[in-house]
């Protein structure tokens, strides 16, 4: 688990209140449209963003939108400056340490960062840290074109030690990194060209899926066999130095990416991204079930709390069905809410088992108003 806790100050939605948020492994934001849950993901991708120093993170911005709107409109009771803690667990190190990052509008000192108990080139372990974080924001995968038409970018094959399975070496390539600067970019884009896990545009998907290893694809081939009947695998094939994606079908059907549904592509990259077995150190993931019939979310939250036994993740949600597929995992439920502007976050209690749980599932507790989160 890389983040223990994270307090967000005079960011985005986060007044001048702020949050204190403990992290666990595994944290589903639930809350209505507009209440800030992105907002959390959007800070993970800031703090992502700093692993490549102040040029990048301030690159010409005007930090007064990005700031908590009342910096803007009401100077006397809002902070001068946005701060976003957070207690990190560091596998070079045997105790956390605490993050901060301050940006303000001076221009003499915009931003400012330290680590608390600084050990030398602790810093640069942190940023080494964030850098890791991988986001998929919107699940909307902008080029899932590119994984039908170019079908992954230019690989080496290779075999691993027992030569049984197909594997790849990823090329240096810029996949990740927008030419568009706005808003979003200040929080998306990461400075260096690792390309080791799932891009957010998931144009490499061929490529991961190819450096699986046998049992993984096996796994993947089995909870694709849930998503519709009639598939029975997956598997990458190399073809003119590129690899290319195809999903096997009963009677020895073969279908190629090109002809594979979005809902199909997003799930095969929700499976990529969640069955990786060395994955980052933090996922965060906008509304996983899009494009997943209800029967499936129940297997969509198995996978969410399997992953979170090896990274942590950071999920929004709209699904009730996700939520009622929780209902043994209740902690894991964050609620987010908004009151005069400033957002707030509240982890579901484990007392609400007691309380709720004998006639109700964790969703129903959710509509009815017992854990939060809701538009009224």
């Amino acid at each position: 688990m890389l983040i223990e806790r994270l307090q967000v100050q005079g960011l985005l939605s986060f007044g001048p209140e702020g949050i204190d948020l403990p992290l666990e492994p595994l944290n589903v934001l639930i809350g209505p449209n507009g209440s800030g849950k992105s907002n959390l993901l959007q800070v993970l991708g800031l703090l992502r963003t700093t692993a490549g120093g102040q040029d990048k993170v301030l690159d010409g911005r005007d930090w007064g939108n990005l700031l908590w709107r009342g910096a803007r409109y009401m100077a006397d009771k809002a902070p001068a400056k946005a701060t976003v803690t957070a207690r990190v667990k560091l596998p070079q190190l045997e105790n956390p340490r605490t993050y901060s990052l301050d940006i303000s509008f001076s221009d003499d000192q915009p931003m400012r960062e330290y680590v608390l108990m600084d050990d030398g080139n602790c810093l640069d372990t942190v940023h080494q840290q964030f850098n890791r974080i991988r986001l998929y924001n919107n699940w909307a995968f902008g080029t899932l074109a590119s994984i039908r038409d170019g079908q992954g970018p230019p690989v080496e094959p290779s075999l691993p030690d027992d030569g049984e399975y197909p594997g790849s070496k990823p090329v240096t390539s810029t996949i990740g990194i927008r030419e568009k600067r706005d808003l979003y970019d200040v929080f998306s884009s990461w400075p260096y060209e690792e390309r080791e896990w799932l891009t957010e545009t998931a144009g490499n998907l061929p490529g991961v899926i190819s450096r699986f290893p046998r049992d993984r694809q096996e796994e993947m081939s089995r909870y694709l066999s849930r998503f519709y009947d009639g598939a029975v695998g997956v598997r990458a094939e190399y073809k003119h130095g590129k690899v290319s994606l195809v999903v096997e079908e009963t009677g020895g059907r073969q279908i190629p990416a090109e002809r594979l549904s979005d809902g199909t592509l997003r799930y095969l990259s929700l499976l990529t991204v969640l069955l990786d077995p060395e994955p980052p150190p933090l996922i965060g993931i906008e509304e996983p079930e899009l494009g997943l019939h209800p029967d499936i979310v129940f297997g969509l939250a198995e996978l969410l709390v399997e992953a979170s036994k090896r990274t942590q993740l950071v999920v929004t949600t709209h699904s009730h069905t996700l939520v009622d597929a929780l209902t043994n995992h209740p902690t894991s439920v964050v609620a987010c809410d908004k009151h005069q502007g400033q957002t707030w976050f509240k982890r579901v209690r484990s007392n609400v088992i007691e309380e709720w749980m004998d006639e109700h599932s964790l969703g129903e507790v959710w509509s009815s108003g017992g854990i939060g989160g809701n538009r009224w």
